[in-house]
């Protein structure tokens, strides 16, 4: 029921190899796909909605990094993401940069370009995490310049979790919260 209303579709851990395809969706165009190359795992495909395809826009993306960028009608990028695993082979092999650098990387290149979204899969579990950043953090956000009022609000309306359902919590998950 919810694809019917969706014009823009991320789907992360295709685990395709890379001389695999990935099967059309009806009413959808396949905008990008990514799998690694040496790895059967993880991977990532952006569907647009047949009648709006035009409408969207490939910036740029990165196989070995895991991300691919999609500017949407009236300026909004949309980043559509699949971090591998800490312990995954992609990372021994080399050529993929940490997580949270691709994403300050994506955010530093695209902030000037208007609203953006980050999506996917992160591979980051932060199920027994707080849902709001230590006080502390913003206190060093502004003290290096970066406004953070904004989000200090945003996050002081955010009602507590009911409850968490994954109480599981990985490296990734904290730095991700931090981010």
């Amino acid at each position: 029921a919810m694809l019917q209303q969706a014009s823009l579709v991320g789907i992360a851990e295709l685990k395709l190899a890379s001389d695999e395809c990935v099967s059309p969706v009806e009413g959808f165009t396949l905008l990008h796909t990514i799998v690694h190359p040496t790895v059967k795992s993880g991977g990532l495909a952006v569907f647009a909605r047949c009648e709006h395809a035009s409408q969207y826009e490939v910036v740029t993306s990165s196989g070995a990094d895991g991300y691919v960028v999609i500017k949407c009608p009236g300026g909004l990028h949309v980043v559509f993401t699949y971090f591998a695993p800490d312990r995954s082979p992609v990372y021994e092999r080399g050529g993929s940069r940490h997580p949270m650098d691709v994403l300050q990387y994506l955010l530093d290149s695209l902030r000037s370009r208007g609203p953006l979204l980050l999506m996917g899969d992160f591979n980051a579990r932060c199920g027994a995490g707080d849902d709001r950043v230590n006080p502390a953090v913003d206190e060093l956000v502004e003290q290096i310049g970066v406004v953070s009022e904004l989000r200090r609000a945003h996050r002081a309306a955010l009602p507590p979790r009911a409850a968490v359902a994954d109480q599981g919590t990985n490296s990734r998950g904290v730095e991700l919260i931090t981010f």
